[in-house]
């Protein structure tokens, strides 16, 4: 498309591309039940940024009306992202769903059905590490089978309580070294 000569032929570009973007979040919001664009992946990059100038319009209020109200009406919520995080509750029920469909609780980091739902599970590790998740939670996530402490932890710690006299398998030695590596470059900080 060639350059804007003219301001009406500004207005109708940035129009246009206002319309593409609209109809992208639209779809995206179809696709997932919601409007929080990830930054993860490469093609969500461009919606993710429109989305946040879109947000920044409504809170500045400087967004037109008729497009504020479109927002809207596919449940964009412009004021403030942190009111779009999603509750505990939900984002177990996604990680029950996962688990019922794949049988663990290993969410991949880049998990397209459920972005966020990698680092939701990392965030619960953390929390129960510092001890600031609830009794009832700790009972729902270990009666699900997630494990609350990590793989690697787990066979490091399995490792280090083997039987006297009993030679470790050649992963848990390479394990080891990594491990040993990790406490050299934390002992360095």
């Amino acid at each position: 498309m060639p350059a804007p000569n003219t301001p009406n032929d500004l207005a109708s570009a940035l129009a246009a591309r206002w319309e593409s973007q609209f109809a992208k979040l639209v779809a995206f919001q179809q696709r997932h039940g919601h409007c929080r664009v990830p930054v993860i992946r490469q093609e969500d990059r461009v919606l993710s940024n429109w989305v946040n100038s879109q947000r920044s319009a409504w809170r500045n209020g400087v967004l037109k009306p008729d497009r504020r109200q479109r927002l809207e009406q596919i449940g964009f919520n412009g004021q403030d992202r942190r009111q779009d995080r999603i509750s505990w509750e939900t984002r177990f029920a996604q990680l029950v769903a996962f688990q019922s469909r794949f049988g663990h609780c290993r969410v991949p980091a880049q998990w397209p059905e459920e972005p966020g739902l990698a680092n939701w599970v990392i965030k619960q590790r953390k929390l129960w590490k510092c001890e600031l998740l609830e009794p009832d939670q700790i009972r729902r996530l270990e009666e699900l089978g997630f494990k609350l402490q990590s793989r690697v932890k787990m066979k490091y710690a399995a490792w280090l309580h083997q039987p006297p006299g009993r030679t470790a398998s050649p992963q848990l030695k390479a394990l080891n070294r990594l491990w040993e590596k990790q406490l050299a470059v934390w002992r360095q900080a």
